[in-house]
């Protein structure tokens, strides 16, 4: 089995990716072991951007600054759960990293498996196209078994999984998925209901005998559709939020690069490349449809 450190050796990654990666997965670790101390209910703290907080939003949170601030090379980190960017003191590197320390939160009380998301750039993207700097990107899935995906930029998409003696081992090397796709996860599906568009992709699914696959934690669908080598994800923008409702910083731009990496594709509901966004505020909202690229193009014209 080859660990973690080692594969990333091997990739010639950067001495600052590499840092980067290794102290995200401490990070893991560590929060796997809060995940069953610490409350998953929503209580009525709120977030910058208004989302109800848990008791574990504000862990994982802390945790992952804590393992970023122990790392030489990151001068500037984001997270969704604060309202603006936090510098460090980096010894070696001018490293930016952004981060929802929980995705899935708001089903994180069912017990249903939610992550952690993070993108790793060389500079800060703001005011320029979110992708430009982005060098790798990573999710950690708490599930039955605890599971790392790396993606670096022209390097792939590879699974880890922590093993019992509480190290990351190369489980999957360079993850494909399909063009074509047989599971589809629609995000809000209310929507539907009153944009035609919507139902239009809705009725496609079904009418070609789709299997549904959708959580309500978007990191969990989009390993869902990795895992079994073909699916898609969508959340359109809807009368709330007219943009779309996910953060294209902390958790679209990353998925984007790992699905694509795999040889999937990620756009907004126009056609235009996430990577391709113009990222002017941290806590940007974009709309995403994502996985199969076929699936994904059949889709973006629907909605159009």
């Amino acid at each position: 089995m080859i660990p973690l450190s080692e594969f990333l050796q091997k990739q010639k990654c950067s001495d600052g990716t590499s840092s980067i990666i290794e102290h995200i997965a401490h990070a893991g670790i560590l929060i796997r072991s809060e995940i069953h101390i610490t409350a998953t209910k929503k209580d009525q703290l709120q977030n910058a951007t208004g989302d109800i907080q848990s008791a574990l939003d504000l862990t994982t949170d802390r945790i992952i600054k804590e393992a970023l601030t122990q790392c030489d090379y990151v001068t500037t980190a984001a997270s969704e759960e604060q309202e603006t960017c936090y510098t460090l003191k980096a010894k070696k590197g001018d490293y930016f990293v952004a981060y929802d320390p929980y995705d899935g939160g708001s089903v994180g009380d069912t017990n249903i498996s939610f992550g952690s998301i993070f993108g790793i750039w060389e500079k800060n993207p703001l005011n320029g196209s979110v992708g430009k700097k982005l060098v790798a990107a990573c999710y950690i899935l708490y599930g039955p078994r605890v599971t790392f995906v790396v993606s670096l930029k022209g390097g792939g998409t590879h699974l880890f999984e922590l093993d019992n003696d509480q190290n990351f081992h190369l489980v999957t090397r360079d993850m494909i998925i399909t063009t074509d796709a047989h599971h589809f996860a629609p995000g809000n599906l209310r929507a539907s209901l009153t944009d035609k568009k919507y139902r239009a992709v809705i009725d496609h699914w079904l009418s070609s005998a789709y299997t549904l696959r959708y959580t309500g934690a978007f990191v969990t669908d989009v390993n869902h559709i990795l895992l079994k080598r073909d699916g898609i994800f969508v959340y359109p923008s809807e009368e709330k939020y007219p943009t779309g409702r996910l953060r294209l910083l902390y958790e679209c731009a990353p998925l984007t690069l790992i699905i694509q990496e795999a040889g999937g594709h990620g756009c907004t509901q126009n056609g235009t490349n996430i990577l391709n966004e113009m990222i002017t505020n941290h806590h940007q909202r974009t709309t995403i449809i994502i996985g199969s690229s076929e699936e994904v193009e059949i889709v973006t014209k629907l909605l159009q």
